[in-house]
Order: C-alpha cells, then structure tokens, then sequence
C-alpha cells in the first residue's frame, strides 16, 4: 500500500466534501420569573430567570468516515437541565420610539446517556455518552418603534 517515501501507491478513496454536521435539542418544560422596574418614565430595568428540565438529543453525520452509515452516523441521549438567566433595560427616546441592550447568560448541562454509533454493514455500537455542558453569553442591543 505504501511505496518508498512513504507515498500512499495502492488505491486511493474518493474525494468527499466535508458535510459532517451535528444538530443538538434540548426540548422540555421549564418554569421561570420575570422581575420589572420603572426607575423613572423614561427607564425600565428587567430581570429573567428560568430553570429547565429537558430531553437532550443530538444527531450526527460523519459523512467522509466510511465506516458508518449516513445521514445518521452518532445519536446521543441524556436527561439535562439548563439555566438562563437575562438582564437588560429599555428606556424611551421619544413618544414611539425606545432603545434597549442588556446580557443572556445560558449554561446547560446533561447527566450522563447513552450514544449509538451506526455502522456500516455490521451491528450498531452502543456506549455510554458522557455529560454535556454548552454554556453561551448573548449581549444585545435593539430599537423599538411602536405604532401609535
């Protein structure tokens, strides 16, 4: 297979483009609370907090591993929870017409779950998925017309 040099010299696979994607839910029910205060006629201050209890699953395709099937190559399942927390304020330009920016913060995190590998040709694989955590920061700045 390999010539002197090193030099791959036996058959060659075919090129593939990449197209490998992994797509991740985490759908359930969450509860949360919404705190709001006008600190004059012009500003308001808002807080948001929501606790999630949630499914986590993922699908995978690996498309240039030829070794596994396609367009599902991996799944992943685990029970999660999330946290999101958003703060910001609006305050009033003009009679119709507010600006408002504030920050979200989001972490969420999975117990452990299972993770199936299908294979091409031959039985599927599976294995323990260890936890997942995705955690993400959104700043935010926006205008807001109000057709009076």
């Amino acid at each position: 297979m390999f010539g002197s040099g090193g030099l791959l010299t036996g058959p060659q696979p075919a090129t593939v483009p990449l197209q490998a994607k992994y797509d991740a839910e985490w759908r359930g029910l969450w509860v949360g609370a919404q705190l709001t205060h006008a600190v004059t006629d012009k500003l308001t201050l808002y807080g948001n907090l929501e606790r999630h209890k949630v499914d986590f699953n993922a699908d995978m395709n690996l498309n240039q591993r030829v070794d596994l099937s396609h367009p599902r190559s991996l799944e992943h399942f685990a029970k999660a929870s999330g946290m999101v927390i958003d703060v910001g304020g609006n305050y009033t330009l003009l009679d119709n017409i507010s600006i408002n920016a504030g920050v979200q913060r989001q972490s969420w995190n999975s117990d452990k779950g299972k993770e199936v590998t299908y294979r091409a040709g031959v039985p599927n694989a599976v294995a323990q998925l260890n936890e997942v955590e995705w955690d993400a920061t959104t700043w935010y700045l926006g205008v807001e017309f109000v057709n009076k």
